[in-house]
């Protein structure tokens, strides 16, 4: 089978709001209509389904018309500012994470009184040299 080439140009419609909503013209089936601003700097646009009027197709880049954004939106982390360790409650109080400078960082707390005996500590040392004595 041959290989055919053709050169083709498409030309889509393209018109105002204001000229799309007063005609209200049918589009046809996958038929492309473009919305501009007077400045070209807008483009919207609607497709064609061959039967519903321009007024009542759906502008096909709105961000509601994405298939499952607002499924994919429900299921997303709540909104955090940075440095928060992922998300997790800052506080002073308990089941909170401390921060900056909260009174549980502080060492307030009354001293407990205990006592060791040499056989405690596994690492004592069992002479010490005479610059430890003086210094």
């Amino acid at each position: 089978m041959a290989t055919n080439t053709l050169n083709t140009r498409m030309k889509q419609r393209i018109d105002t709001a204001s000229n799309w909503s007063s005609t209200n013209p049918v589009l046809n089936k996958g038929e492309i209509g473009l919305v501009f601003s007077g400045n070209n700097s807008v483009m919207r646009k609607k497709i064609g389904d061959g039967v519903t009027a321009w007024n009542s197709l759906i502008y096909q880049d709105e961000i509601a018309n994405i298939n499952g954004l607002q499924a994919a939106l429900l299921g997303k982390e709540p909104l955090f500012t940075k440095n928060t360790a992922f998300n997790k409650n800052f506080g002073s109080t308990a089941g909170t994470v401390c921060e900056g400078n909260d009174a549980r960082l502080s060492n307030a707390r009354t001293p407990t009184a205990h006592t060791h005996t040499k056989a405690n500590i596994t690492d004592f040392p069992t002479s010490l040299p005479a610059s430890d004595v003086y210094s």
